[in-house]
């Protein structure tokens, strides 16, 4: 049982993706999974970090804004082209600035991932955008970030 559990593996779910930078890829989508995300990455980055958050629509945003926000240095917001409809960017740009006035808010896309992981970050809001973060995040780039 304990090597089963040792050997037990959940993608995306606080998934380390690069070491160096730190690139964390979690698929929390209700408020209880954003809670634990949140308080994971205040114990690891007591001073912040960066999130890449997109939030498909059928759930509300504002529970895992609360619960992300607060432990970010800066927000991209991201709604990817995909099968599921996500919350457009600018409606969760305007939330986001009503939770957390003075945070770096900007907007971004899936295919520019590897320019703004240059720093720690956590790619999180939807196991949709976990998946697509992933996929858009090219093997050759992790590895040449560091060896995993």
């Amino acid at each position: 049982i304990k090597a089963g559990i040792k050997a037990a593996y959940l993608p995306a779910r606080l998934e380390l993706v690069s070491k160096n930078p730190v690139i964390i890829v979690d698929g929390a989508h209700n408020e209880e999974k954003a809670a634990s995300t949140a308080n994971f990455l205040r114990g690891v980055f007591p001073n912040g970090i960066q999130l890449v958050i997109g939030i498909i629509d059928s759930r509300d945003p504002v529970p895992l804004l609360k619960q992300f926000l607060p432990v970010a240095s800066n927000v991209y917001f991201v709604s990817p082209p995909s099968q599921k409809n996500f919350h457009d960017t600018t409606y969760l740009v305007n939330l986001a600035k009503q939770i957390a006035p003075n945070l770096a808010i900007e907007v971004t896309n899936v295919e520019s991932l590897e320019q703004i992981c240059s720093k720690p970050t956590c790619i999180t809001g939807s196991l949709y955008l976990a998946a697509i973060a992933k996929s858009n995040l090219s093997l050759n780039f992790l590895k040449s970030l560091s060896n995993l």
